[in-house]
């Protein structure tokens, strides 16, 4: 093994090779799988999108539900359009829920105008139904209009229904 080392120190790819985020990744993927697979260490929790992946691409179930639920709670409006997007390929339902939930609870308040375009560009379905989800959150209770009565406590200006901005 001495020898492997010394020819290794001489190699530039392998050096290159160690010194790349890939291989980090890799080997915090392999310390995953000679561990008891009932956690995320903090190390992996710092690279749980690419574990995800490679959970996904060797299909190990249990890694990749133990990445899902670190993704889950880390879910910030900073990183909610990634995940989302994370979640498409291939088609994770719960991950795509649970970034396009949090979206529409919180009003499509998009950190970057460039990262929403570039998301749009790439889904526009989901885009879709993003805007059609907060302007549903916008609609009169009592008649389905349209309008922000229902965030400011104002009357409808159709109906004329008021409820109140906080109950």
């Amino acid at each position: 093994s001495r020898q492997w080392i010394v020819r290794a120190s001489r190699s530039k790819v392998l050096k290159k090779m160690l010194k790349s985020d890939e291989f980090k990744t890799s080997a915090i993927f392999v310390k995953f799988i000679y561990s008891d697979g009932s956690m995320l260490s903090s190390k992996m929790k710092q690279h749980v999108r690419a574990l995800y992946l490679a959970a996904d691409k060797y299909k190990i179930l249990q890694l990749r539900e133990l990445c899902r639920s670190e993704l889950i709670s880390s879910l910030a409006m900073e990183n909610a359009l990634d995940f989302l997007e994370l979640a498409q390929t291939p088609f994770d339902k719960a991950l795509n829920d649970a970034a396009l939930s949090y979206i529409k609870a919180n009003e499509l308040r998009i950190p970057s105008f460039d990262k929403f375009k570039l998301f749009a560009d790439s889904f526009p379905d989901l885009t879709v139904e993003m805007l059609e989800a907060s302007l549903v959150g916008r609609s009169c209770y009592n008649c389905g209009y349209i309008n922000d009565h229902n965030r400011n406590g104002k009357s409808c200006s159709n109906c004329g229904f008021d409820r109140p901005c906080c109950s």
